[in-house]
């Protein structure tokens, strides 16, 4: 398991070596958090080296960059129940 940190999202990321293009290593999962207020950076894309599921990421693949966790939120609200 591999816990990083110091980002602006949350991802949970599986690797396995039946994906991967170099295979001599046993499954792993990686763990990514960030400050709960953090603005809206994406991850960039994935390196396909190790095989990688990616199973959870917290910011919407549409979602504008840079935007506060207040703005996104209020994004996603309809507005009638503003």
């Amino acid at each position: 398991m591999w816990v990083t940190a110091d980002v602006h999202y949350a991802q949970a990321t599986y690797y396995d070596p039946s994906r991967a293009q170099f295979s001599d290593f046993k499954p792993f999962w990686e763990f990514v958090g960030g400050p709960i207020n953090a603005g809206t950076f994406a991850p960039n894309d994935l390196d396909t080296t190790f095989g990688p599921d990616l199973r959870y990421v917290s910011i919407p693949a549409n979602n504008p960059q840079n935007q506060s966790n207040t703005t996104a939120a209020r994004r996603s609200i309809p507005s009638a129940a503003r």
